[in-house]
């Protein structure tokens, strides 16, 4: 018994071409002759049978060459820089193969249940919080187009195909109503892929780069003489170790919590600083808000992030990353702590 062969699918255009139409679609998209569809009808013909389906099928061959034209997609490639093009997000209804999120979780997605922003100013946390929300089935995605991409889409493909050629009414109307469907059918999904691509792309690298800049290379517990001047500092163990730290890694930023004694720190370390005792030349230093670190060290997600370290260096290391990348270094933070450090800063 032989297996059961499925037939292969064919496309609308493949369809048309089948029955016969090509000759005269291709005619009307290059002007090279006067075309009447009515002159075309062929009763009991597949495809053919009535002024309707003869003027479907011109078209749906004409958007096949349009849509694989090389120019055409050219352009469309450079309309996906247009700034404004928008990343537009709603939240999904609940149904009973969806069942609505539980408190605990939607609120982690609650900025992005209606979003809308131009895709040149969403952020690279933004766009990657959107990805998950949408892949946990909470949101949906689109892209909303400006008017005026289908407008530059019309008259980018009236120029590559009206321009030459016989000229009359039904070869305009013919070729409208192909670029129309060629816009709405196959140019936005293009645009929704390639732009959406890039804003992954650029999310995923921007998120690598912070994540090799963020490794620990170095902890230490320092023990500074807070009261020591100069030119004792170089009997001061701390000040030799920091320094040694600075010159090891190429140091360019110092940053200080301002937690206990961070007056008397900040003050130890401009001095050092001040002197170029630390680098050739004086280094940035900085405050660095302390709110919810000492919290954040101690929940399960900073244990599974970096199992090796003790509380207290963990609280360090997410001071170090703030300085680097603050948004995704607080949006770890649970939303009890959250909330009293942006009633504290606010």
């Amino acid at each position: 018994m032989e297996p059961h062969k499925k037939g292969p699918r064919t496309t609308l255009a493949a369809r048309a071409r089948d029955a016969g139409l090509e000759p005269a679609a291709l005619q009307l998209l290059h002007g090279t002759a006067r075309c009447q569809p009515a002159a075309l009808i062929q009763p009991g013909q597949e495809g053919r049978s009535t002024l309707e389906q003869i003027q479907t099928g011109l078209i749906n061959i004409i958007c096949d060459v349009i849509s694989k034209d090389v120019t055409i997609q050219q352009e469309v490639v450079r309309m996906a820089s247009h700034p404004g093009i928008q990343l537009v997000t709603k939240q999904k209804a609940a149904s009973k193969s969806q069942p609505a999120p539980a408190d605990d979780q939607a609120y982690k997605y609650k900025n992005y249940l209606s979003f809308r922003k131009p895709i040149r100013w969403v952020r690279s946390f933004e766009y990657l919080a959107i990805c998950r929300a949408e892949e946990q089935k909470y949101i949906t995605v689109r892209l909303e187009l400006p008017d005026e991409l289908r407008y530059r889409f019309r008259d980018h493909c009236g120029h590559r195909f009206l321009s030459s050629g016989m000229r009359d009414a039904v070869r305009e109307s013919m070729l409208e109503r192909a670029v129309g469907d060629v816009f709405s059918k196959s140019v936005t999904r293009q645009l929704e892929r390639q732009v959406r691509s890039s804003l992954k792309e650029a999310a995923e690298r921007e998120a690598l780069l912070v994540s090799a800049q963020g490794e620990i290379l170095q902890t230490a517990v320092l023990q500074p003489r807070l009261a020591a001047r100069w030119p004792h500092v170089s009997s001061d163990a701390a000040a030799v170790q920091l320094r040694e730290m600075v010159q090891r890694h190429s140091v360019t930023l110092l940053g200080v919590g301002n937690g206990t004694a961070c007056r008397e720190t900040w003050q130890y370390v401009a001095e050092l600083n001040g002197a170029g005792w630390l680098a050739g030349s004086p280094l940035d230093v900085t405050l660095v808000d302390e709110g919810g670190a000492s919290e954040y060290s101690t929940t399960k997600a900073a244990a599974d992030e970096m199992p090796e370290l003790d509380c207290s260096v963990r609280s360090a290391v997410s001071l170090a990353r703030r300085l680097q990348d603050p948004i995704s270094e607080y949006v770890k933070l649970i939303r009890f702590c959250l909330f009293l450090f942006l009633t504290v800063v606010f």
